[in-house]
């Protein structure tokens, strides 16, 4: 260990409200943010909130792209169409 070096602790509750969660529920904190005293019970009205806002995140993308393959589908089924007359008619 290190002489000379200072650290600086504190409980997970009190981390500033900058934090984010990812998608496979990690917490990231920048260390450089103050951090904010609280009780236990706010903390997890404050994590459950940002969960939740993660989740309506990941629930639009997912509704963009089931809009998307619905029309990559239509395009796709289109294009062989087009592309098995061709070949249909090559043939005759």
């Amino acid at each position: 260990m290190s002489e000379n070096k200072i650290v600086k602790s504190y409980f997970l509750k009190d981390i500033s409200a900058t934090f984010r969660r990812t998608p496979t529920n990690q917490l990231q904190v920048n260390i450089l943010a103050t951090p904010n005293y609280r009780t236990r019970e706010e903390f997890i009205e404050l994590l459950m909130k940002k969960v939740k806002e993660g989740l309506e995140r990941q629930l639009e993308k997912a509704k963009l792209k089931l809009t998307q393959i619905d029309q990559t589908t239509q395009s796709l089924l289109l294009k062989n169409s087009k592309s098995e007359k061709s070949i249909v008619e090559k043939l005759q």
